[in-house]
């Protein structure tokens, strides 16, 4: 498992990095996935960031419900 993580956390470096590299004409530059242009794709990675982080939170809170709920 950390090994997963590790390489997680170099995969994301090399993201960063590349990322950081655009000129900001680049953001704006329509690309072959689906004509979006950079700031679409990294908005959309962003977004379902947050949603599975949201998902992941409540599905914790529902185990923590459920282990407290079966205690009392």
């Amino acid at each position: 498992m950390i090994q997963v993580i590790n390489d997680l956390m170099k995969y994301e470096d090399g993201i960063n990095e590349f990322l950081n590299s655009m000129k900001l004409e680049d953001w704006t530059k329509k690309t072959d996935l689906n004509n979006w242009t950079s700031w679409d794709i990294i908005d959309r990675i962003h977004y379902f960031d947050i949603v599975s982080l949201a998902t992941l939170g409540e599905k914790i809170n529902l185990m923590i419900k459920k282990h407290v709920d079966r205690r009392f």
